[in-house]
């Protein structure tokens, strides 16, 4: 009976130094210090079993350095893992963070900012805004002031031309203006995108282009 207890004994330990490798390499410091404790303590048993039975306290001592190798194996290859994933998502926000700058960069003014008949729709690339202006109108002329103070942050593809509302019967018949001060968004191709009223700073027109 005692042989047997002693053997149990020895499962138990082989168990529980299995599974302290399971968490970080500080551990696996640590089992490997109680691995060493538990050979010294199994060459002291052997010595008090039988020499027909210290085949299978071999045969079990085995078992256990194998488990303990497979566990230092598996949270190596876990924090291989770990560590890749985290290179590349340190990696993939670099490029993130390289694209939204050069975006910036990209959109950075001055954009255009003249009368309707100083350019041609056709030629122009990017937003286009059509601003129908009436020189009487109170709103009309706080948003001329705000952008005539903003010329530099006027984006490089945002092209906003300004349309007498008095003169260009036209155009207004064309895309539907019946009050001043309306905003129109157009393609080069002089196609309704969006319509809208009011706004007298450069950043409200800017919020409204889709």
């Amino acid at each position: 009976m005692k042989h047997i207890l002693i053997l149990i004994g020895l499962v138990a330990l082989g168990y529980f130094a299995y599974n302290s490798f399971n968490n970080s390499e500080t551990v696996n410091q640590e089992s490997t210090r109680s691995q060493i404790e538990n050979q010294e303590g199994l060459e002291d048993l052997a010595a008090e079993i039988p020499e027909g039975q210290q085949g299978a306290l071999v045969d079990i001592n085995n078992q256990i350095q194998n488990a303990l190798s497979s566990a230092r194996d598996a949270v190596e290859k876990t924090q291989n893992r770990v560590n890749n994933v985290i290179e590349e998502g340190i990696t993939d926000l670099g490029d993130t963070d390289v694209d939204v700058a050069t975006d910036t960069q990209a959109s950075a003014g001055p954009g255009l900012y003249k009368k309707y008949q100083d350019v041609t729709i056709a030629s122009l690339d990017g937003d286009i805004v059509l601003d129908f202006y009436a020189s009487w109108c109170p709103s009309c002329r706080r948003l001329e002031s705000d952008i005539n103070d903003s010329l530099n942050d006027i984006p490089s593809d945002l092209n906003i031309v300004v349309v007498d509302y008095d003169t260009e019967t036209a155009l207004k018949a064309k895309y539907g203006v019946t009050r001043q001060h309306t905003l129109v968004q157009v393609d080069n191709q002089g196609n309704t995108i969006k319509k809208w009223s009011g706004g007298n700073t450069l950043e409200s027109v800017m919020a409204e282009i889709i």
